[in-house]
């Protein structure tokens, strides 16, 4: 029988077993993998489950809504058509179009690369005195959501 000085403490006897050591690292790497996977995951479900959206851009009031990208212009803005939800989460496209002012820096999930013709993007921002809606933030839904 050992000493009470030289007997391990439980903790020390699990970190001296290699497959312990092993089995910690696959824990951290799949936590690693797994915590960012989740908070984009919510982050877009928050994004889709927010019914706010705006349906008229009056000039000095707030917007948000979903619209279809048909070009990007050299000034920073996007002309695109705006999307109505439908009660099943899809979306159908308006006859109403939109001129949207953007940065890169406003895309918070996504990628700005992903701001193209065809993109379908979540924006949020306050409708200027020309009707331009000047974005504070995109939330790229493309692949995300149905157009019919």
């Amino acid at each position: 029988m050992e000493s009470p000085m030289t007997e391990k403490s439980p903790v020390k006897a699990f970190l001296s077993s290699r497959w312990s050591l092993l089995a910690l690292l696959g824990l951290l790497i799949l936590a690693a993998i797994a915590v960012p996977f989740y908070l984009t995951q919510s982050t877009l479900t928050n994004a889709l489950s927010d019914t706010s959206y705006s349906t008229t851009l009056t000039p000095g009031s707030h917007a948000k809504l979903v619209v279809d990208v048909v070009t990007l212009q050299d000034d920073n803005s996007i002309k695109a058509w705006a999307l109505d939800r439908n009660s099943d989460g899809t979306y159908t496209r308006s006859q109403r179009s939109v001129v949207v002012r953007w940065s890169q820096e406003m895309v918070s999930l996504g990628n700005a690369q992903d701001v193209k013709a065809g993109a379908l993007i979540q924006v949020e921002g306050n409708v200027m005195n020309n009707g331009i809606l000047q974005a504070s933030q995109l939330v790229i839904l493309t692949n995300h959501i149905t157009v019919h």
